[in-house]
């Protein structure tokens, strides 16, 4: 593992991990008053589009209390973040791999090891966008590593994922977690993906049901609107 440290920006300060032989980035930012590293909530977002610096941008605006932020750049999307094998959902396009669960076990084995080795977790927090807010929920039922969960606009139009959560328990004790959707996500000519609405709204049940605390919110727009704050504004929610 190679560690370099970048310069103080906008109250925060920032790390870049390369871990080398697990094939992943982490970018690392961290909002700490105290010069030894306390314990401190440590939110691990799934990233497959380099915004680790806008959703830390957006954390500063918020205000969001003393916490790390590790980023962690995906190199296979549709693998990594899919539960099992599905064909795709647009022509012409990759399907998904579902090697969720490997996913699951380089986090546990190799990353937080890693991370533990410069902070101490008061808590996990794993979050998530797309098909990474899809895997959020997934790995409620596979790893007890996670305390609070952020999924946004998650991809729970996924074959077979609610009947998965309905038959399942899930392995971990959520304190909190987060949904949040776009208004207009649902107006789409794709048979599949414009059943999000519903479905999130039935994992929202779900949830609720479980008597887990669970926020939902819609955000104006589409999938694609306002990404970086919309996961801010989650973070900011679960580290309350």
């Amino acid at each position: 593992m190679t560690i370099e440290a970048s310069s103080s920006t906008c109250g925060g300060y920032g790390v870049n991990v390369d871990c080398g032989y697990c094939e992943y980035q982490l970018y690392i930012n961290y909002i700490s008053l105290h010069k030894n590293y306390k314990k401190l909530p440590i939110v691990i977002y799934n990233s497959y589009n380099n915004d680790a610096k806008g959703v830390w941008e957006e954390c500063l605006k918020l205000k969001c209390p003393e916490f790390i932020l590790v980023v962690i750049e995906v190199t296979n999307w549709n693998n990594d973040m899919t539960p099992w094998p599905s064909d795709p959902v647009f022509s012409k396009a990759e399907g998904y791999g579902g090697k969720a669960d490997d996913y699951i076990t380089i986090i546990e084995e190799d990353i937080l090891p890693q991370i533990e080795t410069l902070f101490q977790p008061e808590y996990y927090v794993l979050a998530g966008y797309s098909l990474a807010g899809l895997f959020s929920i997934y790995a409620m039922f596979k790893t007890k590593k996670f305390s609070k969960f952020l999924s946004g606009s998650g991809s729970f139009w996924y074959p077979n994922f609610m009947d998965f959560t309905s038959q399942n328990k899930p392995t971990a004790q959520p304190k909190k977690i987060y949904l949040s959707l776009g208004n207009k996500e649902k107006k789409t000519g794709n048979k599949v993906l414009k059943t999000i609405e519903t479905e999130t709204l039935k994992m929202k049940d779900y949830l609720e049901k479980l008597n887990i605390n669970t926020n939902f919110e819609f955000n104006n727009g589409g999938h694609f609107n306002d990404v970086n704050q919309r996961i801010a504004n989650g973070i900011l929610w679960l580290l309350k």
